[in-house]
């Protein structure tokens, strides 16, 4: 051997063919891409069932958020999407009133959702009933008068006047008071109309002048379906109707001062027979009600917020019935025993 070939450069330049480390580079280079995407698939994986967390993770969070501009996204709502362990004794209890009730046959069935706005634990039984909503529909009707006005300020001031009387209108087993034939009324004085009073003519009156995208807008923001408004029979779940109240709580669909008026007009709502009664006087409730008679079926539900000295906790309640007059009865009950439990005053020491 030469001493050029103890060159360890030049002897390995020479031995070896150029096509070796070419093919050396391919191999690890096939093993890498292979590796990458194992790993990718897995992570796809996962994401498509990010609804089931994995065993060391007690739950996930969902987000609802409303449009935006450029550079944000306002966050309108967000859900742990595991119920409360905290509050499972509670979902008990109502489970148990409600077969006593179905046993009775005083009710046929029956949803309850209910949540600690404070802290965001909730719990919902039969989840995935629907409902006709009723009266209850005419939160969203004022939520989107009131987005609307948020663009465009003086629609609330416009004045509405009823000429004449109209035949057909919903009937109701609870009436507050009604606007007056030949009156003139502005439109936030038949908000305070439809929502704190339930009355129907104001309901029709206000529908003549409504704007139906603001109206289905206020269901599509809040990730629902968007609502037919020309079918009689459309349904809603408890879980969520209860959209409605969280996002006023939360005054992130309205403005602030929206959300107030709003809240405002829930809490001298004049329907007394349901969870008004489960509640001692002084302690707030926003909340309204709504009824229907559908294929013989009555139905009658109410949603609401109790300003419990615990803290807030929103509750939607929903019954089918046959005798509508034993369904407020019903509704008092669940309303009890959510607020004896789960918004009871805190103790002093």
């Amino acid at each position: 051997m030469n001493a050029s070939n103890l060159n360890t450069g030049n002897f390995f330049m020479r031995r070896i063919p150029l096509i070796y480390p070419m093919v050396l580079f391919l191999v690890f280079f096939a093993l890498y891409v292979w590796q990458f995407k194992t790993i990718n698939a897995n992570d796809s994986n996962q994401q498509v069932t990010s609804n089931t967390p994995p065993p060391s993770c007690p739950s996930t969070m969902v987000v609802v958020r409303n449009g935006g501009t450029q550079l944000t996204r306002p966050l309108l709502m967000s859900d742990i999407t595991t119920e409360s362990t905290a509050l499972q004794p509670l979902k008990s209890q109502i489970q148990d009133i409600i077969q006593s009730k179905i046993t009775a046959g005083i009710i046929t069935t029956a949803s309850v959702y209910v949540r600690k706005l404070n802290n965001g634990e909730w719990i919902s039984y039969n989840e995935f009933e629907n409902y006709n909503p009723g009266s209850l529909i005419k939160v969203p009707m004022m939520m989107s008068y009131l987005k609307n006005s948020e663009t465009n300020p003086g629609i609330l001031s416009k004045e509405l006047v009823m000429d004449h009387e109209i035949q057909g209108l919903p009937l109701q087993t609870w009436n507050g008071k009604s606007i007056e034939i030949g009156k003139k009324y502005t439109i936030k004085q038949l908000l305070g109309a439809i929502v704190s009073e339930s009355d129907n003519r104001a309901t029709f009156l206000i529908n003549q002048h409504a704007d139906v995208d603001y109206f289905k807008r206020v269901f599509t923001d809040l990730g629902m379906p968007e609502p037919n408004v020309k079918d009689p029979n459309f349904t809603i779940r408890a879980i969520d109707y209860s959209k409605f109240l969280r996002v006023l709580f939360n005054a992130t669909y309205l403005n602030p001062q929206n959300s107030e008026f709003a809240m405002d007009l829930l809490s001298k709502c004049s329907f007394q027979d349901g969870m008004r009664r489960a509640v001692p006087d002084d302690i707030i409730i926003g909340h309204k009600f709504g009824e229907m008679k559908m294929e013989g079926m009555d139905q009658l539900h109410e949603s609401g917020i109790i300003y419990a000295p615990s803290g807030p906790i929103l509750i939607t309640i929903m019954t089918k019935g046959k005798q509508v007059k034993s369904l407020p009865d019903v509704i008092t009950e669940i309303t009890k025993v959510v607020y004896e439990s789960a918004a009871k005053p805190i103790a002093s020491n």
